[in-house]
């Protein structure tokens, strides 16, 4: 999941995801395979890794599905920067991809709401793959078995 910065949409970002059917969270305190990461970068294609209270060390419920944000509650990501968030996932039921609705969605807000003026998100009526393309989505990619 990740967002880039523009100028016209504010710095401070909430992020959220939704998580396919049957997927949770595969986050496992003090492993360094099993956790979440983040990246801040440029526009240059630099970038550095964000960690300790930069990082979220889990998902909180939120709005849309579950919130991953630092613990201060938002991201900053002003123009010419971007944030991307990493995160393990485990499924109990083998996911096909967009074909058959196994999506994961991304849901973005920019706080200062002056360019966007709501979540881009789902709406309640939307399926997934979003036919209209309303809201991020992308497909599960998924790692061969282990």
């Amino acid at each position: 999941m990740g967002r880039a910065g523009d100028s016209g949409a504010g710095d401070e970002v909430v992020t959220e995801v939704i998580l396919p059917p049957h997927t949770k969270f595969a986050i496992k305190k003090g492993s360094s395979k099993k956790r979440i990461r983040c990246y801040f970068g440029k526009a240059n294609g630099s970038y550095k890794e964000l960690k300790g209270r930069k990082c979220p060390n889990k998902s909180k419920q939120g709005f849309h599905g579950r919130r991953l944000v630092p613990p201060k509650g938002y991201w900053d990501v002003p123009t010419g920067r971007w944030i991307q968030v990493i995160f393990p996932l485990r499924s109990s039921k083998r996911l096909t991809g967009v074909a058959s609705s196994d999506c994961l969605v991304g849901a973005v807000w920019n706080l200062s709401g002056y360019a966007v003026k709501n979540w881009d998100a789902p709406q309640p009526s939307d399926e997934c793959p979003l036919p209209d393309g309303h809201g991020p989505d992308v497909g599960v990619f998924v790692a061969r078995k282990r």
